[in-house]
This record gives structure tokens, C-alpha cells and sequence, in this order.
């Protein structure tokens, strides 16, 4: 079997996914990507082929650059490929555009495929033969770890329901999006534009975990914000935000 390289996805703005200012929100962007990137491994034989054998895909980390946010209706291209496998983890990369090539965003990310039922990441050798790599950059960074400062500021807590599981029984990782974005100053979401993004997984929640979501700012155009496990104090998140004026 011949395996492809990258996997373009052409879609279009639907009304219910942007925000009150009618630009798309962060978490369909996510999703719109995450879709793509779950395509190209179903058509390698990575997607529905691993969830039979009980093994699964999970975002480690993630940096997402905004150039521009489309609109309702608008129809954008998404573009995914993986780009390094290291040992227990696979490089993948996302460009998101306009039908005319203008760039929406680029996004650099890291995934490890974890067994159902141990919750511990595989050696990508047993699927390597599976991914093909296409070496190019779509952001030459790499989704930094992000350091969590002393200074952080309680503000508010949520509770994991069913709207927030996915199909491997546990929080889908868009939903932290939206927890990270209402917990900032409405100023920022009125006036400011998101700029840059980026996202660490520590651990998985389940149905009913009580997160609580920390922030610090940083500085007038930024914001740290975390998300902990109050029941045990184990880190779930680590965000970052940059906004422009």
C-alpha cells in the first residue's frame, strides 16, 4: 500500500462556528485541524486501525500562529503532514489558508499514540512504516514547554461533563480551549486579536473532574493560563496566549 505524504482538507465556515464578531472560534479552527489530521492517518491505516487494536492518537503540545481569522461562509483549505518521528512521538504540521493561498494560520505539533487500556505511550516503530514524512516547516518553531510561574490567580472552576468526552473516554482536548478562553477579560476578547497559541497536555481529565483554571498576565498583550485536577492537584494544562492591538 502506497502511503501519502500530506492530506489537504477543502471546507467551509459554517454560521454556528464563529464567535459575535463573525470570525471563526478557536476551538473549530482546532477542530477543522484535528479532523484533517485524523483523515490522513485514517487513509495511512493510523486512525480506525489503531482504535480496533486499542491504541490511540494524543496531542502532547501545540503552537498555533494566527494570521488571519475567516468569517462565516468563507472556504479555507487545511493542509496536514507529519514531519519527525523521535521515539515515543510524532512531529506534525498544519497550514491553514484561504482558497486564494493567503495564510490563516501555521501550527506546529506534537502526538503520541498511548495504549486504551495501560494510558502509556508506544514506540513509534511499530507504526513508522505507516508515516511518511515530508520535510518542511509550517512553523520552524517547536511548541514550547511552558513555564509555570509562582504568581498564579484562581479563577474559576469547571466540571467535566458528557459534552466535553470524546470517544477514548476522556476530556477532548478542544474542550480546554474554550475553559482557557472564557477565563479571560472580556477587553481582550473585544478588543484584541489572538495572535499566537500554545498549549501543553500534562494529564488527562475524566467525567466529572472538578479543573480549576489559573492565569497569570504576563503584560498587556499576554497570558499564562492553567488548568489543574482539584481532587489530586495534578496539572491537566499549561496555555499561553499573545494578543495584538
Amino acid at each position: 500500500m502506497e502511503y501519502s505524504i500530506s492530506h489537504k482538507r477543502k471546507l467551509q465556515v459554517d454560521f454556528n462556528q464563529v464567535n459575535h464578531m463573525n470570525r471563526i472560534r478557536l476551538d473549530c479552527l482546532l477542530n477543522m485541524m484535528q479532523l484533517t489530521a485524523w483523515e490522513h492517518a485514517d487513509n495511512n491505516r493510523l486512525g480506525m486501525d489503531l482504535y480496533k487494536e486499542k491504541k490511540f492518537w494524543a496531542l502532547s503540545r501545540l503552537v498555533l500562529v494566527i494570521d488571519s481569522l475567516p468569517k462565516w461562509q468563507d472556504e479555507i483549505v487545511v493542509e496536514t503532514w507529519a514531519k519527525k518521528l523521535d521515539s515515543i512521538i510524532v512531529h506534525r504540521d498544519f497550514k491553514v489558508s484561504y482558497a486564494n493561498g493567503e495564510s490563516i494560520c501555521r501550527s506546529a505539533s506534537v502526538w503520541a499514540l498511548v495504549d486504551v487500556e495501560k494510558r502509556r505511550p508506544l514506540k513509534m516503530e511499530l507504526v513508522k512504516d505507516r508515516v511518511p514524512l515530508k520535510l518542511e516547516d509550517a512553523l520552524e518553531e517547536l511548541p514550547a514547554k511552558i513555564v509555570k510561574p509562582k504568581d498564579l490567580v484562581s479563577i474559576t472552576r469547571n466540571t467535566i461533563q458528557y459534552s466535553h468526552l470524546d470517544l477514548n473516554q476522556h476530556t477532548n482536548n478542544v474542550a480546554y480551549v474554550n475553559f482557557i478562553l472564557d477565563s479571560l477579560p472580556e477587553e481582550f476578547h473585544e478588543n484584541k486579536r489572538l495572535r499566537k497559541f500554545t498549549i501543553n497536555f500534562k494529564a488527562e481529565s475524566k467525567l466529572h473532574d472538578e479543573i480549576e483554571i489559573s492565569q497569570t498576565q504576563e503584560n498587556d498583550h499576554s497570558f499564562k493560563v492553567f488548568g489543574g485536577r482539584i481532587s489530586d492537584q495534578k496539572e491537566v494544562f499549561r496555555s499561553e496566549l499573545i494578543f495584538q492591538d
